[in-house]
């Protein structure tokens, strides 16, 4: 298989059975809400930030895993294969192991740093405990995905880590639905996502027969070579996870958990556009790793030219859509008494329209092992997001942060030229190509949106506006921006796509 088909079918299967563990989150917020309370499902999403936070002790050794799984299978070197599976399985059992100390030793701490409301403090606790005695398992199984990723091996990934997330999310439906408490919610739901887990070793070992998982191949000079590149991983990490979740700390603590929830409900829609987003780059990634290793600059190349333009155009039109059918969607979806938010949600969604399509070569810097460049404009993001987002908390409630991280996004944009220059890419021919997907669909953009404040909400034109957009916006795409060659990958896709059925 040619690497062109070969990405195109890691990109559709890598989007698998996301679509619908999205809808069944989408059921589970109202839920959870009407159920168990805004407060509750406040206290629910500040547990996973701070697991997920935690999670940067892995030193940025999870993408360092991958890289390096990749570079062995490139270069067919088993030996050096299992000494990075060995080493790599051995360390991530320790950071969980270290993750669940830290949570059991200082929960009431990390707690009271928010504003908890009394009656749910000891809730908030077990929560925090459950997740951190799941935690030496939960990052031992990651070793699996690392592989199956680092060797492109895309369609047992995503059949495989999409069952889990399916099994986890129906568990979760069932268990909101009927009015079970949270922390059983959680003991459960964990369970089942560990059970799932388990084909994902029987498929790796056959999939790599000559796969050893042994005390004999844990080598600390591994770690140490995989070090200064998982060390910019790392800060990365820590960088994106502030960027993505410094919101709702900021919130939590100014506000309280109630307003957590309001802004899970506004900034819904993006960070179900932003999860797609991150579903292509999770092909790229990998892919980019094997090019670099291999020194195929026309593979590199390809990355930039179809990477920026087709980032651009699936993710501008999302935006153009996601900011159309906001107030709509929000009130079918969570009621009237959130509509209020919708006005932030549409502020957020414009950052699929600004920045969509930039971010191509401060990532291929990054995978190419010069992680510095990339990490000093992310710091800078930072640093504008917390200090604007804290600013303005206090007037614009959880608009506050939202703008804050429009602001942060920007930079993505203005550091476009930087790095392509680094990378020897003529930026103008690729800032060109993301100008026109932008304008091209502006007008129709204009004429939805006003068609959008005349309708009754109702869950049928909800659906009917959204397909006409898709059809308007992607279709159009199609015509006006599209080579004959682009046009040979849609008949791939497809027949990808009729492959799978």
């Amino acid at each position: 298989m040619s690497k062109r088909k070969l990405f195109i079918k890691n990109t559709l299967y890598n989007t698998g059975f996301k679509l619908v563990n999205q809808m069944i989150a989408l059921f589970i917020l109202p839920l959870f809400v009407k159920n168990l309370g805004a407060e509750l499902y406040g206290i629910w999403v500040i547990s996973g930030i701070v697991i997920g936070y935690l999670g940067i002790m892995d030193l940025g050794f999870t993408q360092g895993a991958m890289k390096f799984i990749s570079e062995a299978i490139s270069q067919k070197d088993n030996t050096k294969f299992n000494r990075v599976f060995s080493t790599s399985t051995a360390f991530f059992f320790l950071v969980g192991t270290a993750i669940c100390l830290i949570i059991l030793l200082l929960n009431e701490r990390i707690l009271s740093q928010l504003k908890i409301a009394p009656a749910d403090f000891e809730t908030a606790r077990m929560l925090l405990i459950v997740s951190a005695l799941f935690s030496p398992l939960f990052w031992t199984s990651r070793i699996t995905d690392i592989t199956f990723q680092g060797a492109l091996l895309f369609k047992p990934y995503s059949i495989l880590s999409g069952l889990r997330t399916l099994g986890r999310s129906l568990s979760m439906l069932y268990m909101v639905y009927f009015g079970y408490d949270i922390v059983t919610i959680a003991i459960v739901s964990n369970f089942i996502h560990l059970i799932l887990w388990m084909p994902s070793v029987y498929i790796l070992k056959k999939s790599f027969p000559s796969l050893l998982l042994s005390l004999r191949s844990i080598d600390i000079n591994m770690i140490k070579e995989m070090a200064p590149f998982s060390l910019g991983v790392f800060y990365a990490s820590l960088a994106s996870m502030l960027a993505l979740q410094l919101d709702n700390l900021i919130i939590g603590v100014a506000i309280s958990m109630s307003a957590v929830t309001a802004y899970v409900v506004s900034s819904k829609l993006f960070y179900i556009g932003y999860q797609y987003m991150g579903l292509l780059s999770g092909v790229l990634q990998p892919t980019s790793y094997r090019a670099f290793a291999e020194k195929d600059t026309n593979a590199i190349e390809m990355l930039m030219e179809k990477g920026t333009k087709y980032m651009a155009m699936l993710y501008i039109p999302v935006g153009y859509i996601g900011i159309i059918v906001s107030p709509m969607f929000i009130e079918l979806w969570m009621g009237e008494a959130f509509l209020q938010y919708a006005f932030w949600s549409q502020a957020f969604l414009l950052l699929f329209v600004i920045t969509s399509g930039f971010g191509m070569p401060i990532n291929l810097v990054f995978n190419s092992g010069r992680t510095k460049p990339p990490n000093v404009v992310k710091t800078i993001s930072i640093i504008l997001n917390l200090i604007l987002s804290i600013s303005l908390v206090k007037y614009y409630g959880i608009g506050g942060p939202i703008i804050g991280t429009l602001a942060a996004g920007l930079l993505g944009v203005i550091t476009f030229p930087y790095f392509c220059g680094l990378m020897n890419f003529k930026w103008p021919h690729y800032f060109l190509i993301v100008a026109k997907i932008i304008s091209v669909n502006l007008p129709a953009a204009f004429c939805f949106y006003w068609l959008q404040s005349v309708l009754t909400p109702s869950l049928q034109n909800l659906i009917i506006l959204m397909a006409a957009m898709m059809l308007v916006f992607f279709g159009t795409l199609y015509v006006t921006m599209f080579t004959s060659d682009e046009k040979r990958d849609v008949s791939i896709l497809l027949s990808q796509l009729r492959s799978a059925n």
